[in-house]
């Protein structure tokens, strides 16, 4: 329909009245993250998304990094980890409980689904991997999915970690 005969029909009264926009809920407030539990946000940022977690200076602050997050003391109880070599953690693979558990902590602290990582089984060795795959000495280097972790399962909610023995 034209916009001339929608007029003379009246075909606005179909929409309902404007009406003051709906009001937006406040942000969340933000804090400061510092000391331990900037250290176990380190520990996991390395554990998703295998880099060093971008920290900023605030000159009467000190370092750390801006959240909106809750202060959690399971991300706190990650600390002890922070300055371990990542080659030296554990690997756990796409599909157990303990990747689900990972995966579910990690997304709750980052507030981003971790995607898994892929481990390479074997080094590399460029008489074999490095060639084109055409040559017939190429071969592909194997692999699994999963994370590099520093202990079997994260650590509790309460900020306590599972000792060995305990049941699962």
């Amino acid at each position: 329909m034209n916009f001339h005969l929608w007029v003379r029909t009246r075909g606005f009264k179909e929409f309902p009245a404007p009406g003051a926009a709906p009001a937006r809920p406040a942000p969340p407030p933000r804090r400061f993250v510092q000391g331990n539990e900037l250290k176990g946000l380190a520990v996991a940022t390395q554990i998703a998304e295998r880099r060093k977690l971008p920290v900023i200076r605030e000159p009467p602050i000190g370092e750390g990094v801006w959240t909106s997050l809750p202060p959690q003391p399971d991300l706190v109880a990650l600390a002890v980890h922070a300055g371990i070599d990542r080659e030296a953690w554990q690997v756990v693979d796409v599909g157990t409980p303990q990747f689900a558990a990972w995966r579910d902590r990690l997304q709750l602290w980052l507030g981003a689904p971790p995607q898994a990582e892929r481990i390479f089984l074997e080094p590399f060795d460029p008489n074999v991997h490095g060639v084109s795959s055409s040559n017939p000495n190429f071969r592909l280097r194997k692999a699994k999915q999963g994370f590099r972790v520093p202990a079997l399962w994260p650590p509790r909610r309460d900020g306590t970690w599972q000792v060995a023995g305990e049941s699962e």
